[in-house]
């Protein structure tokens, strides 16, 4: 697991989660979130989680969304350019690397 210690990302993710929490579509954490850098951590099945969940939750509108599937190479790349921008993406949640996973929140 990768510490966070970027404070305008951890504070985006609170406030992501606090509005989900609001909505009703997020539980209050029943233990201590965990955060997970998936640029520093190569988990395709989180990835592919957050795309296939989270994500299309907060972007219902086809429009609004990028391609999830150019995410991984954008993440896992040492190779950067104006075409292929890198990517970070930060997950918050319990449970990141099981089955039993609960996705609290992301940042990209």
């Amino acid at each position: 697991m990768t510490a966070i210690r970027d404070a305008a990302s951890m504070d985006l993710l609170a406030s992501t989660a606090l509005r989900l929490r609001q909505k009703g579509r997020l539980a209050e954490p029943a233990q201590e979130l965990e955060w997970v850098d998936l640029s520093a951590e190569r988990d395709a099945d989180l990835l592919k989680a957050v795309a296939s969940g989270l994500y299309l939750d907060c972007f219902p509108t086809v429009e609004e969304r990028e391609d999830p599937s150019l995410w991984s190479e954008r993440l896992w790349s040492d190779v950067s350019d104006a075409q292929n921008p890198l990517l970070r993406i930060i997950i918050t949640g319990n449970n990141l690397h099981t089955r039993d996973r609960s996705i609290a929140g992301f940042v990209c």
